[in-house]
């Protein structure tokens, strides 16, 4: 596209995407601009990954642009209430021991439970989704299910840190695979200081997290109840 189209007073952001599933991919990558490479889950690769940079445009950042570029997105096939009754049936089927009682939401590991605040101290529905998300990927790291290990050692060390990326980052994928939009918590900008510290440490942090956090999504979509061929095609 022409720099001319490009509207004034805008500015392009730089991002990296790194892994491959296979050579073949590196290869065609590296070779070509055409290829845009998703994060590589497959710990097993036998080759070194490749981070390329790729300088890109919002879409209302341009002119001229062909119009499925700038259509809207539909509007959601569900109500928010089906949404929440859809979140509601799909943290059951995981089969969690999920509690509910005290101030504090954290999974115990020994004893291998959830527990939740009462649902009526969260400020809305989508927030208490969002932390039941965080603490049901905190669930998977368990022995029996992922076996996830970073090493903690005491709480606030770089292994808690990078288990608290995890966390944040699966309750963020779930939240977007059941349509939730949850307020911001006031104790993310800790969070971020806590992660910002394991981001300078490094720099592939934030890649092995999403990776990690993306497996236990996808375990957790395991446990979800398979559907026919008839509701797959109803819904």
């Amino acid at each position: 596209m022409d720099a001319d189209a490009l509207r004034k007073a805008k500015l392009a952001k730089l991002i990296e995407i790194e892994g491959f599933d296979s050579i073949e991919e590196l290869m065609e990558a590296v070779f070509s601009d055409a290829v845009s490479p998703a994060i590589c889950v497959n710990e097993d690769c036998d080759f070194t990954s490749y981070m390329k940079g790729y300088t890109v445009f919002n879409a209302d950042q341009c002119d001229g642009l062909p119009a499925h570029y700038y259509a809207k997105a539909e509007p959601p096939a569900l109500t928010p209430m089906q949404r929440l009754e859809a979140a509601d049936r799909f943290f059951a089927a995981t089969g969690a021991d999920i509690r509910h009682g005290g101030t504090r939401a954290y999974y115990a590991e020994g004893p291998d439970y959830v527990q939740m605040p009462p649902f009526e101290t969260f400020r809305d529905a989508e927030s208490f989704a969002a932390t039941l998300g965080h603490e049901l990927t905190h669930w998977m790291k368990h022995g029996k299910r992922l076996a996830r290990d970073f090493g903690r050692k005491r709480f606030g060390d770089e292994g808690y840190a990078v288990e608290e990326l995890v966390a944040e980052l699966g309750a963020a994928f779930l939240c977007a695979d059941l349509d939730l939009t949850p307020e911001v918590r006031e104790d993310h900008a800790a969070y971020i200081a806590t992660w910002i510290t394991v981001l300078k440490n490094e720099k592939r942090a934030i890649f092995s997290a999403a990776a990690h956090a993306q497996r236990a999504v996808d375990y957790l979509h395991g446990l979800q109840p398979q559907r026919t061929e008839e509701q797959r095609a109803a819904a």
